[in-house]
């Protein structure tokens, strides 16, 4: 886990939470430590290229592994009503976990650096 400096000397109370969100989205504070905080208006451009990276990512892989399914299937042409049911729906249980897995381990460098540009603050 990560723990900020201003988390380990003072409590942790709603209204220094309140008070750190206040400073860090305006990128003004009295004290030294938050005049090292990044801007909020720094963050958004990161964060939406990493949220959009990964849905590209993802629907590119979604869409694939239901094409190589339906591929399979196309071979297999079964009458019964309950086997038609599973073949429709394992293909999307299966892209949907192959696309989740794909889109987070090829984006996994991106996000670390968009954590750590998140939490730079307390560190730089």
């Amino acid at each position: 886990t990560v723990q900020s400096e201003s988390a380990r000397f003072e409590s942790a109370t709603p209204m220094s939470c309140l008070k750190d969100a206040v400073y860090r989205f305006t990128g003004r504070g009295s004290s030294f430590q938050y005049r090292l905080l990044l801007p909020f208006h720094q963050l958004i451009l990161p964060t939406v290229v990493y949220t959009l990276s990964w849905d590209f990512v993802s629907q590119m892989v979604h869409s694939a592994v239901l094409k190589l399914c339906k591929m399979r299937q196309g071979s297999k042409q079964n009458s019964d009503k309950e086997s038609r049911l599973a073949d429709s729906i394992w293909p999307e249980l299966l892209a949907g976990t192959v696309h989740c897995f794909i889109a987070d381990l090829s984006l996994l460098p991106i996000e670390i650096i968009m954590n750590r540009l998140h939490l730079q603050g307390s560190r730089a």
